[in-house]
């Protein structure tokens, strides 16, 4: 339903004085500001009136004293109002101005020419707190009333005997103050009087009042000017922020973040964290398995900050992962990305980088650097770093061919990556962290999990630091390798013809730890028997899959082996073993193999559950 427009008075009075840039900076708090004013006048005006009737203030109390008291009054009206709608009517300040413009007239109708600047007083408060336009208003109305406490004064007021030509031998009253006597009392001549008010009491009054205001209402313009140039700064900047803080979550999205990233390798603890010095930063970290058994860490310093730096990160990152991901030699890898960063790197901006890939069974990591800070490695407690030849920086120079580096490590062994952020790091006297200091933290907390070792560093950089104010980003990762898993398991169609396979792939495990041979032997055979009693009764007449786990104690050397499928309910070991004593003639036909693999194997197990056949062989090497 469409309203109806209110046509009344009151309402287009209302649209006129109500715009939206009649308030300089925020209404409610600029009406506050005002009410505060207009009592604080009031206090003065209770001061001088106080004075009066103590005498201290000799003043013509029968005279201003009205004035005094009623004008109090006239500015407790406004606040007492103004505090009861809380500041927040816009109707407001034009009530809060009035009532100074009204009680600044009356004071001066009583004083001319002494108070020559106190008509002013509502014009500069209009231009400190309002409008251009409103200002413009309140000068108006000061001008107005200006006239009217002219006239006032100039007929009933107290004026300064110099502009007012007495004849000779005309005795003066004792009440004469600094501020004159009553011009009744005197009987001046009319004409003179005018004459002399117009030009020592109104005239330069009114022409300081006007150089007032013109500069009043310029201050209101260039007030206003200011606050929407403010205005328009704050919104660029609070975009600007805004867009850098949807940079940043994109950065930190694109790193690694959940830990531990990957929950069904127990091989190692990893934990990596990222502050940058800025908004977003040019530091990188990532780490990714390039397939079930190699692990690779990478970490990145792009030269530089902000935005320009965390854009080439991305890319130089990505690249990385990309090539990495082919199972490439870790040289190659910064061979071809050193390549494609160097296309079109017009700005110059550069990269230092770190990466290895870890070897999950064995320990053993191949790694390639690229002009970036040596890692740290940790053994039994004591840190060192690794020294090794660097290569030139990625994206620094073409036709650059990086080589791969070999280190080992053993079972609880720290391997620490970090960006100069951490040892280049200052404090107020502009010291810097240092590698030395990195060492030791990194060995006082060896025995922590890597999260909790990572945090023990940032720690320790920060109260190094104190206030000095971080100048670089600060990324760091840890890994300790805990060693390869004694258990690998894969799935295999339940064919004889895969019984060839299975053996390929338990042996592949034996290899690993000398396993004799005549226990290899041994071991061979009894899969042998097992799969192929799964091949030919589990899931006949069709094939399904089974899964094959072999798991590897050390001390002392035992192999476990574990045949899973989802056939039918089946157990060899009930059959009862076949009597050797006889002939193969005299012997029924078959259960020969699982007895094998009963004398052969130092524990069989079988059992039904969950719907799954599992049969379980152990063998002590």
């Amino acid at each position: 339903m469409e309203t109806k427009k209110k046509t009344g008075v009151f309402s287009l009075i209302r649209q006129t004085l109500k715009t939206d840039d009649v308030f300089f900076d925020n209404e409610v708090e600029s009406n506050r500001l005002v009410s505060g004013l207009c009592f604080n006048s009031a206090v003065l005006l209770l001061v001088v009136w106080v004075l009066m009737l103590l005498g201290i203030f000799p003043l013509n109390g029968e005279t201003l004293g009205p004035v005094v008291w009623q004008g109090i009054l006239e500015l407790l009206v406004p606040i007492a109002v103004s505090n009861h709608f809380k500041h927040e009517k816009w109707w407001l300040k034009y009530l809060l101005l009035f009532g100074l413009v009204i009680v600044y007239a009356r004071i001066d109708s009583m004083m001319t020419y002494k108070v020559a600047l106190l008509m002013a007083v509502p014009t500069v408060v209009s231009a400190r707190y309002f409008s251009k336009g409103l200002t413009i208003a309140t000068a108006t109305a000061s001008t107005i009333c200006f006239a009217i406490s002219a006239y006032i004064g100039a007929t009933r007021g107290l004026i300064d005997l110099n502009i007012v030509s007495l004849p000779m031998g005309t005795s003066i009253p004792v009440m004469d103050t600094f501020l004159g006597v009553g011009v009744s009392s005197l009987n001046p001549d009319p004409g003179m009087l005018q004459h002399n008010t117009l030009l020592y009491a109104y005239l330069p009054k009114l022409l300081i009042f006007i150089l007032i205001a013109l500069i009043s209402v310029s201050m209101a313009n260039r007030g206003r000017e200011m606050v929407l140039s403010q205005e328009e700064i704050t919104k660029k900047t609070s975009r600007i922020e805004s867009e850098l803080s949807l940079a940043r979550d994109i950065q930190a999205h694109m790193l690694p973040q959940i830990f531990p990233p990957f929950p069904g390798h127990t091989e190692f603890d990893i934990y990596a964290l990222m502050h940058p010095a800025k908004e977003v930063g040019g530091d990188f970290y990532d780490f990714f398995m390039t397939d079930e058994d190699h692990l690779a860490v990478v970490m990145g310093d792009v030269s530089g900050k902000g935005v320009p730096a965390a854009l080439f990160m991305v890319i130089a990152k990505t690249l990385i992962k990309n090539y990495a991901q082919n199972k490439m030699d870790v040289g190659e890898v910064f061979t071809k990305v050193n390549e494609l960063l160097c296309e079109g790197n017009d700005t110059q901006v550069f990269v230092t980088a770190w990466l290895g890939i870890l070897n999950l069974s064995t320990g053993h990591m191949n790694y390639v650097n690229a002009g970036h800070n040596p890692p740290v490695i940790c053994c039994d407690g004591r840190a060192t770093y690794i020294n090794s030849r660097s290569g030139f920086v990625l994206a620094g120079l073409e036709n650059v061919k990086y080589k791969k580096g070999e280190l080992v490590l053993h079972k609880g062994d720290i391997l620490y990556l970090y960006t100069d952020g951490v040892t280049e790091a200052e404090n107020e006297k502009q010291e810097l962290y240092g590698n030395s200091r990195l060492l030791s933290v990194i060995s006082e907390n060896s025995g922590e999990s890597m999260g909790k070792l990572l945090q023990a560093i940032k720690s320790d950089v920060d109260r190094f630091e104190g206030k000095a104010e971080q100048f670089d980003d600060i990324t760091m990762l840890g890994i300790r390798y805990q060693g390869g898993s004694n258990m690998k398991e894969k799935q295999f169609d339940a064919t004889i013809q895969n019984i060839e396979k299975v053996t390929d792939f338990v042996n592949a495990e034996l290899e690993k730890y000398d396993c004799p041979m005549k226990a290899m032997m041994q071991i061979d055979v009894a899969i042998d028997e097992i799969f192929s009693n799964i091949s030919h009764y589990a899931y006949k007449p069709e094939v399904g899959p089974a899964t094959v786990r072999v798991e590897v104690d050390e001390n002392p050397l035992t192999v476990i082996i574990t045949f899973i499928d989802h056939g039918v309910p089946y157990d060899p070991l009930s059959q009862e073993d076949p009597d050797v004593t006889l002939s193969a003639e005299e012997r029924e036909i078959g259960g020969l193999g699982v007895f094998l693999v009963k004398k052969t194997m130092d524990y069989v197990n079988y059992e039904y559950k969950e719907g799954q056949n599992i049969l379980t062989v152990k063998k002590n090497i």
